[in-house]
């Protein structure tokens, strides 16, 4: 398997309903900018005048990921787990090469989508490339699970936020 280069936020929204396309592209733009703005960045930044450097930050689609988007085998496996989880039910996965480091603006992004009334849950999954020192298997065999009720992962704090966790985070109603 190949080097992992990379840190990996990974995000499943799950659906509420039967989701029309109109609206899965309403809401992959809406997100794709929220993550963008929430990470610290904005159109304005030096930083991203570099095509290859936006493409970092940026959400993307495991499966479309744009010209610039190196997708890597953690990826491969992080995105077949994921679609494992989300199964035959409306969603919507998107990646990124950065991750979300603010926990309060983590909080935001996930209250800005539980809020929608076609969203039951999220799951959200960061990976700090430094931190893994195992073949890939095995780092997607270590991945652990919590399940969150939304209030309960919004009054989280920094230190309490745990990397290589799969968080599963319900409307307080489903959980």
């Amino acid at each position: 398997m190949g080097r992992i280069t990379h840190d990996h936020f990974c995000l499943l929204i799950f659906g509420q309903g039967i989701w029309k396309e109109a609206f899965i592209k309403k809401i992959s733009k809406e997100t794709k900018s929220s993550f963008f703005h929430l990470a610290g960045y904005s159109t304005e930044s030096l930083f991203c005048t570099c095509p290859i450097c936006n493409a970092l930050v940026k959400l993307f689609d495991p499966l479309n990921p744009g010209e610039y988007v190196g997708i890597c085998d953690l990826c491969k496996a992080l995105y077949k787990r994921f679609k494992k989880i989300q199964g035959p039910n409306e969603g919507i996965i998107l990646f990124s090469h950065q991750l979300m480091y603010d926990l309060n603006q983590l909080q935001n992004l996930t209250q800005n989508l539980i809020s929608s009334e076609f969203i039951k849950k999220i799951y959200i999954l960061e990976v700090k490339w430094v931190k893994i020192s195992k073949p890939i298997p095995g780092v997607i065999e270590e991945l652990s699970h919590k399940r969150l009720k939304k209030s309960d992962f919004l009054e989280l704090k920094q230190d309490q936020f745990e990397y290589s966790v799969i968080y599963e985070i319900f409307k307080d109603k489903y959980y």
